[in-house]
């Protein structure tokens, strides 16, 4: 329910912008149960998406550093500048 510190945001031409959060402060440990991906949709300024990230995902030493959104807004492409 907090931003631990966001890497980019974007706006998708349909509507919303996108943030991502990494959940790791100065590409240190993550935070437990804080990355994630919110769609906060422009006409009511509201969060409209949460998208959390386990460790499947951002395993600690991850850095979730980009996200690009398809133009049918189906997918949501994440890169990951940590880790091995």
């Amino acid at each position: 329910d907090r931003w631990v510190c966001v890497q980019s945001v974007v706006a998708d031409g349909r509507g919303s912008v996108w943030v991502l959060d990494p959940a790791a402060p100065a590409t240190a440990t993550l935070v437990p149960g804080a990355a994630k991906l919110v769609r906060v949709d422009l006409a009511t300024d509201r969060v409209a998406q949460v998208v959390l990230f386990g460790e499947d995902v951002a395993p600690n030493g991850s850095y979730l550093n980009d996200v690009r959104v398809s133009p049918d807004g189906r997918w949501a492409y994440l890169t990951d500048s940590g880790g091995s």
